[in-house]
């Protein structure tokens, strides 16, 4: 008698439990499909913003006039070379 109630009991588990998936998966489904547009009434729609091009980096040309120890004190002394070590 035992197992047959055992076996009922798994079987009306197993039931319940692949029916409760088959409507939830339905309903995940279902909302992707057509979504509940009264939510979506309020929101705005901005377009994607556009990546900047890149910049090319800013150069310098010294010639033989240049003062490279005036240039080099124009350095900010915070950034050592002991920075990039």
């Amino acid at each position: 008698m035992s197992r047959k109630l055992l076996l009922i009991i798994l079987l009306t588990l197993s039931v319940t439990i692949v029916l409760v998936y088959v409507k939830l998966n339905k309903e995940a489904v279902q909302s992707l499909t057509s979504p509940n547009l009264g939510r979506l009434k309020n929101v705005s729609v901005s377009p994607t913003p556009t990546p900047l091009p890149p910049q090319a980096p800013k150069t310098f040309k010294f010639d033989s006039s240049t003062d490279l120890k005036q240039e080099l004190e124009k350095i900010n002394p915070q950034v050592l070379d002991s920075d990039f070590e």
